[in-house]
């Protein structure tokens, strides 16, 4: 069984995702943002993790 702030961190972004889109916060965004297209989503109140702004990853860059 996987547990922690991160398995929280996922269900709670899942319930800001649109069906068949993935959304993940920014740090997540930093990490990545150079490799996919991303639609920022605006800024959410998350319980537990206060205030973050999220994205919708779009698909994979076609520099890529």
């Amino acid at each position: 069984m996987i547990f922690g702030p991160g398995v929280n961190l996922a269900a709670r972004l899942e319930s800001y995702a649109e069906p068949m889109r993935i959304a993940l916060c920014e740090e997540t965004y930093e990490l990545i943002k150079d490799d996919f297209l991303f639609s920022e989503c605006g800024e959410v109140e998350i319980k537990g993790f206060g205030t973050k702004q999220l994205y919708y990853l779009d698909g994979e860059h076609p520099k890529r």
